[in-house]
Parts: structure tokens; C-alpha cells; sequence
């Protein structure tokens, strides 16, 4: 094929226009463009095209010249526009969201390129409903390509592009070898629904891959290839296929004919859609914290899009005509040095503000006006009006046990009852304070619950933390007969796939050995199955649909999957000590005469984070549990 002149083409920008639309329809409601998330997929292939044209364009006698003009050009291309949004976006997320630690966390990471690998790290599939409340979500293919581009400069000196003879040829060549690499590990990465197939950049580097060998390659010179790929695109597109990673095995061919074909189609050299395209940049980073902020304040609903399109074009049409455009003509006539101390410190400002916001208490200003109530996380004790945060809950760095921490914790029984039910575990004994305060009003039962995050009891073989068992030490002369000792703990993991910790198994025997210990002082041992666990960010973006449901609903199967054999295993271990019992609250959370779970009822959430129970989720248990006391006793 002929070499690429240096001319510009105006179809690249209007292919960006298309993807950058693509991706933005789909984001804001998938069913208007199912495969619009494709578009980022193009944006990797014109990436690799763009870059290896440029420095081609650009040979470099050395290599400290080659670098040090690549990466100002890139901090000159990125960094202004990214800072700028990640600072507006990130006061936009504290002011909104309840809990935007992730949120802000995601925004430091992509300041440093990174946010890719951290998204992966707390598991936040890309294609989860919930997904959306991160506001720095998209910032995960800049992180991909900031990545590609430490490794690529090095790659093209290696090669000799630009400098000898075959550089070309032998760049070619070394594109097309780590490409048929990246694709290998494509297929064999886990997560190509949202996960490390998906986020990671040895999964993408066959696209940006690809584009290179385009620039290489020159062009085929035949307009109708420009125009069969531009049709195949928006065929593809528009196609309902299940989003995978591994769909963009279908994007990137069609993508690659359009820049081969060398044809300007009309419609992709429009100069409205050239214009787009020009600014397509700070449009994708704009879109995706305008949907976040819509859906935190208002919930998804249809009426919104034409004001979400308008409030993205002029948030982008400002970050591009009075920061990216300036910047880049500004800090190109300079020395390279000046864009690398300009883009440094405008990540410091930007960083310096986000790491303030994360310690900073936040007003969450719109977002509880979507439920019909918001319930506290804990109630207080009745009559003592002890709060839980501040008394009960012990850990092992900033909040210590005190000499008051027993009494203040512990409520007796009303007059007339003997029994206290005695409430031990980590955090998710905690969350069941709302039914303990419950049970103490409905029957006059006494109440005990301190909670240890992080420390199960009885604790797991290995570990040991003294304030767990100096309080059981203090329990353990106050036990009587008909006594109940509750306990909670995590039985799920947290993030990716719904499945039991390995742990496990191993706390099992300890607590048949408890409930061993408590027989013949006639306590009974009770524990609080593992309850629903769901994978959204936050609660807050679970405000239910006109039809009843939420973006947050599970598949009942999907967590019963994990949840059935632990309670199975439960029960054999129960079989073996007659005063041990379960209580499935997944039983009464999640009915199995229902298809799927939800962490909102009736319009009030139950939960206070993705594991977590609130008040009204936890006091909600108290019908079932009562009914379990009254067979657990007898006739």
C-alpha cells in the first residue's frame, strides 16, 4: 500500500465524533445504541493510528529527544482537560453522593494513569448498573493508553522508525507479534464482562496494536472500503450483542477498513461532526459524571437525556475552547520542560483538592429526596440513647475499648424477663443492632452488642485480638440459662463473583467448640446466616423504577449459588450440638418464593452499603426471628 501523506484527514476526527456519540448514547440508556460501548474500542484503534503517524513524522536523534518531545505532547494533550475534570467532577461527587470515597479514589487514580488497575482492584465490573455512580469510571481507557504509552516510544526507537531503513518493517512486525500476544491473552483473561480482560491494558494492546500497523501500512486508496466500514460500525453498533470485551473482535476489523480504505466519507468530513470530533476528547470525559451526577440526584428516567446532552456539550465546549484548546497551542511554542512542570502541577491541584474532599465531611445535597425514607444506619439504644458508632464498635486503630464500653452496650431485660440475647461478631453483628432494639421492645428481651470490624467470634484460628476476648470474659459470669449468644460475621466475599471466603471452613469447628462450651450452661448459640450481598456502589443509586425494581436487584440463583452450601454446612455442624441453630436471614431478605433480591422495599432502603443492613433492613428480621425463638424453645 502507498505511504500516509501528511495531509490531514478530517474523517479520523468524524470517526471520533461517531465513537465518542456512540458511547455517550449508551451510557446514558443502553437501549438506545446496545453496542455503543464499542466506541472506546475505536478510540484505541485511532489512538495506535494517530500516535505512530505523528512520530513517524517526527524522527529523533536521540532517544532522550524522542522522549521527552512524546510524552510533553501528551501531557499536553491530556492533562489539562483531565485535571479540569477530575477537580469539577470530583466537588460535584462530594457534594452529591453520600459516600464518594470511590469515586474520589478513582479521580487520584487517574491522575497518576492508573484507575484502570484500581477499578479492577475493588472490582467494579463496567458493565454493572451501578457502575455508573463512580464518577471517574471512564477514565479507565485513559489509563489504558497512558500505559501503552510507556512502553511504546521505547518499542519505536528500538525499531529504528523514522531513522533507518526497515524501521517501518521491523516496527510492523513487532505491532503485529504483541498483538496476536494481547489477543491470546484476551481469550484467556478472566473478566471479559467488565473485569481484567476488560480493564487491562495486555487485553487492549491488540486494538492500539492494530492502529499502528494502519499507520505503517499507508492506505489502500479505495473510497468504498472507507464506506463498507463506516456501514459495518454502525451495524455493529446497533446490534443487541451481550457486552464482552470479546466483542471487540468485531468493531476493530470495520474500524481498520474505514482508515485503510484512504476515502473521506461525506458524512464523517461533515464539518459539524469534524468539529465533534475535535472535542471529542473532553466530551468523553465530561459525559460520564453527568450521568453519575443525574442518577445520584434524579434516578434514570427518559425525560432527562435532552438536558444530560445539553449539560455535557457545554461542559465539554468550555473545558475544550478555554483549557484544552489554549493549553495545547500555549505549551507547544514552549520548551518540552514547561509542559511537564504545567501538567504536574495541574494534577497536584487537582489531586491536593480530591485528597481534601475524601477527609472532608460531605453535604450530599439532592440524593435522599429519591427515597420515601432514608433510615438511619444504627437506632439508638432504647432509654439510654447510646449511639453505636461512637460507643460500640471497637477496632484495633482508632477506637479503643473504654471502661464504660460493656455497661453503655449492654441493655437488661424489662422487668418480668429473664433472658438477654448476648450479640458478638464483626461488622456484620453490628448491622444487626435494628433488630436487637426490635426484639427488646416487641418482647422486653435484654440486649448486648459490641461490635469488633474485621474480628469474627469466636475469633479464627491463628488470630487474636484481646478486646474481643476480654469482653467475652466479662460476658461469661453473666450468662444465664435460656440466654441467647447471636452471632454475625461476613460469609461472602466482597467483590467479583458471589462465592463463600475460604476461612470458612476453618471457623466452623470453633464454633461447634463454643456452642460445646455453652451447653451445659444452657445458653443457646444462634447464627445469623449470611444475608444478601449485592454489588452496587452505593445505596443511593438504588432508588426504585416506576415497575418497583432497581438498577441494584440480583439474581436470587446467582447469590443462592454461594449462600446454600454455607448454610448446608451450617446446619451439619448445628446437627452435631444441640444448642447451636441457624437463622437464614437470606430465607427472610430474599424469599425463595421470589426470582430475585432487592435492597429496597416498599421505597426505603434496607441496606446501608452493598453487605450492610440499615436500621429498617435489620429491624425487619424481627417477625422471622421471634418466630424462630419461639420453636428454638419449645412448647
Amino acid at each position: 500500500m502507498r505511504p500516509e501523506p501528511r495531509a490531514y484527514r478530517p474523517d479520523i476526527d468524524g470517526l471520533r465524533a461517531l465513537a465518542v456519540v456512540a458511547v455517550i448514547l449508551n451510557h446514558i440508556d443502553h437501549r438506545l445504541l446496545p453496542g455503543g460501548y464499542l466506541g472506546v474500542d475505536i478510540f484505541f484503534v485511532i489512538s495506535g493510528f494517530v500516535i505512530t503517524t505523528s512520530l513517524r513524522q517526527r524522527p529523533a536523534e536521540r532517544l532522550s529527544q524522542l522522549l521527552a518531545d512524546f510524552f510533553a505532547r501528551r501531557c499536553r494533550r491530556l492533562v489539562p482537560a483531565l485535571a479540569l475534570c477530575v477537580l469539577g467532577s470530583g466537588l460535584a461527587a462530594w457534594c452529591i453522593d453520600p459516600h464518594p470515597t470511590a469515586s474520589l479514589n478513582t479521580g487520584l487514580a487517574a491522575l497518576a494513569g492508573l484507575s484502570n488497575v484500581y477499578l479492577l482492584y475493588i472490582s467494579q465490573d463496567y458493565f454493572a448498573p451501578a457502575t455508573a455512580l463512580n464518577f471517574f469510571t471512564q477514565t479507565w481507557s485513559l489509563g489504558v493508553e497512558e500505559q501503552f504509552y510507556l512502553l511504546f516510544p521505547l518499542l519505536v526507537w528500538t525499531c529504528g522508525l523514522a531513522r533507518t531503513a526497515n524501521g517501518a518493517r521491523k516496527l510492523f512486525s513487532a505491532c503485529l507479534g504483541l498483538s496476536i500476544l494481547s489477543i491470546a491473552a484476551l481469550l484467556l483473561l478472566p473478566g471479559k464482562d467488565g473485569g481484567a480482560a476488560y480493564f487491562l491494558v495486555l487485553g487492549r494492546l491488540w486494538e492500539l496494536g492494530f492502529g499502528c500497523m494502519a499507520a505503517l501500512a499507508g492506505t489502500l486508496r479505495r473510497p468504498k472500503y472507507s464506506w463498507i466500514g463506516l456501514a459495518a460500525i454502525v451495524l455493529v453498533l446497533a446490534l443487541p450483542i451481550p457486552p464482552s470485551a470479546l466483542v471487540s473482535l468485531c468493531i476493530v476489523p470495520p474500524t481498520l477498513l474505514l482508515i485503510l480504505g484512504g476515502g473521506t466519507p461525506k458524512l464523517l468530513s461533515w464539518r459539524p461532526v469534524v468539529g465533534l470530533g475535535r472535542m471529542s476528547y473532553s466530551l468523553y470525559l465530561w459525559h460520564w459524571p453527568v450521568v453519575s451526577a443525574s442518577l445520584l440526584a434524579f434516578g434514570r428516567y427518559r425525560w432527562q437525556i435532552p438536558t444530560q446532552l445539553a449539560l455535557m456539550l457545554l461542559l465539554s465546549a468550555a473545558s475544550y475552547l478555554c483549557v484544552e484548546r489554549p493549553a495545547r497551542a500555549k505549551l507547544a511554542a514552549m520548551p518540552s520542560s514547561r509542559s511537564f512542570v504545567a501538567a504536574l502541577a495541574a494534577v497536584l491541584l487537582a489531586g491536593g483538592v480530591l485528597l481534601g474532599l475524601r477527609h472532608w465531611p460531605n453535604p450530599a445535597l439532592w440524593v435522599e429526596r429519591r427515597f420515601a425514607e432514608v433510615p438511619a444506619d444504627f437506632p439508638l439504644f432504647p432509654g439510654t440513647h447510646v449511639d453505636h458508632v461512637l460507643e460500640c464498635v471497637v477496632d484495633a486503630t482508632s477506637r479503643p475499648a473504654r471502661s464504660t464500653t460493656f455497661d453503655r452496650c449492654t441493655l437488661p431485660p424489662r422487668p418480668g424477663v429473664e433472658n438477654t440475647i448476648w450479640t458478638m461478631g464483626d461488622s456484620h453483628a453490628g448491622h444487626l443492632r435494628g433488630l436487637l432494639v426490635a426484639l427488646h421492645d416487641r418482647s422486653g428481651l435484654g440486649i448486648h452488642l459490641i461490635e469488633t470490624p474485621g474480628v469474627v467470634f469466636p475469633e479464627q484460628p491463628g488470630t487474636h485480638f484481646a478486646e474481643r476476648d476480654a469482653f467475652f470474659t466479662e460476658t461469661l459470669p453473666k450468662l444465664r440459662s435460656g440466654d441467647i449468644l447471636l452471632l454475625g460475621r461476613l460469609f461472602l466475599t466482597r467483590e467479583g463473583d458471589f462465592a463463600a471466603l475460604p476461612e470458612i471452613g476453618a471457623w466452623i469447628p470453633s464454633l461447634e467448640a463454643l456452642a460445646a462450651r455453652m451447653r451445659p450452661l444452657g445458653v443457646q448459640v444462634v447464627v445469623a446466616g449470611p444475608p444478601p450481598i449485592f454489588r452496587f456502589a452505593s445505596i443511593y443509586g438504588c432508588a426504585p423504577t416506576p415497575n418497583g425494581t432497581t438498577g441494584c436487584d440480583i439474581q436470587r440463583a446467582s447469590v443462592a449459588a454461594a449462600i446454600d452450601p454455607i448454610e448446608a454446612a451450617l446446619n451439619a455442624a448445628a446437627s452435631r450440638q444441640p444448642n447451636l441453630h441457624i437463622f437464614s436471614q437470606f430465607a427472610v431478605l430474599c424469599p425463595p418464593t421470589g426470582t430475585s433480591c432487592t435492597p429496597v422495599r416498599a421505597g426505603v432502603p434496607q441496606y446501608r452499603d452493598k453487605d450492610h443492613l440499615n436500621s429498617a433492613g435489620s429491624a425487619s428480621l424481627a417477625p422471622a426471628f421471634l418466630l424462630f425463638l419461639a420453636k428454638l424453645r419449645g412448647p
